[in-house]
């Protein structure tokens, strides 16, 4: 089984493209377990894939949090930066 690789370069301005990419996944796997909630009848199975869901949109929400407050400090240092350009004229 090949792996899935995510290179995070270290270079992120006003984002994180591991975050974004994570996200993504998370999606993925809701939606991979939804479709299978269509198809399934085994109670204990449902409720296993439910709580797998709910826990993916936790996931997400916590992560998106994060991706809110890299752009946050980015926007603030981008305003101090551009005050400072602003001064130097």
């Amino acid at each position: 089984m090949e792996k899935n690789k995510v290179n995070c370069d270290h270079a992120c301005k006003n984002s994180c493209a591991t975050l974004e990419e994570a996200i993504k996944r998370e999606k993925g796997l809701i939606e991979l377990f939804e479709n299978a909630l269509t198809e399934c009848n085994i109670p204990d199975i449902r409720s296993l894939m439910n709580a797998t869901i709910a826990n993916a949109r936790r996931a997400i929400y916590e992560l998106q949090q994060k991706l809110d407050e890299i752009h946050s400090a980015s926007d603030i240092i981008d305003d101090i930066d551009e005050s400072y350009d602003k001064e130097g004229r």
